[in-house]
């Protein structure tokens, strides 16, 4: 769950480079994805080009314009603030499944991507970008937290709705330095993961996603990047015991 798998086809190929371009924003949102383009761009035939838009359709990614093909799907408030709402749902309740489930692997793999996270950690001042190597680091490090006890369509769900915030966090947060507020929580988070201590885990969590979510949607509403109005977009559906 923590890492993507390396592609194994041309299919693979084309689906994992598409979805990385979309979350990069180097493919802004809702451009028109013309088969023409994504052939040249991807080195694909157009029958690869499909099903990998089909398949980022049903995540949310991309947006199936009837008879008209394919666009980035776009962004805006009401999408974004639905996204948190559905992370503050979910990740909590994966999180203290994996604390009450985790064993001696879980608790090292944690320790390994928090190990692994530190060097790019945010301080005051660091003007380096939100880039590729960051995200990765970041989203093993959360991956790895809620991973125990098999996550299954959940786990899913996590990811899924962890590609759709990315495009928001990068576009709100240009430079590392605007999380230095929240850079000490993934120690904290690991310290009481691996104490069993769910309710403090879950307390850290939740105030990690939502203390980030408020200071990147500010960024946003003060820059103007995106539509305050609700963005056609595949509906999220997470269920909810």
């Amino acid at each position: 769950m923590s890492r993507e798998p390396e592609p194994t086809s041309i299919g693979d190929r084309v689906l994992s480079g598409l979805r990385a371009d979309i979350l990069s924003l180097d493919l802004a949102p809702g451009l028109k994805l013309s088969a023409e383009m994504l052939v040249q761009r991807y080195g694909a035939g157009q029958s690869p080009i499909r099903e990998a838009l089909s398949l980022l359709a049903g995540e949310g990614l991309v947006v199936r314009e009837s008879r008209r093909g394919f666009r980035v799907a776009p962004m805006s408030l009401a999408d974004l603030d639905e996204l948190v709402a559905s992370r503050l749902l979910l990740e909590p309740a994966l999180l203290e499944r994996a604390v009450a489930a985790g064993d001696a692997d879980w608790e090292a793999e944690v320790h390994g991507a928090l190990d692994a996270l530190r060097p790019s950690l945010q301080k005051v001042g660091d003007a380096r970008p939100l880039d590729r190597e960051w995200e990765a680091r970041h989203r093993r490090f959360h991956f790895a937290l809620v991973a125990a006890g098999g996550a299954g369509v959940l786990g899913d769900f996590c990811r899924m709705l962890y590609d759709r915030y990315d495009r928001y966090r990068l576009l709100g947060i240009p430079r590392r330095a605007y999380l230095a507020g929240v850079a000490d929580d993934h120690a904290e988070l690991v310290a009481a993961a691996v104490a069993r201590d769910a309710p403090r885990a879950v307390e850290i969590l939740r105030r990690h996603i939502a203390d980030t979510s408020a200071m990147l949607r500010a960024n946003i509403v003060e820059q103007g990047l995106v539509d305050p109005a609700p963005a056609d977009r595949t509906p999220i559906g997470i269920p909810i015991a």
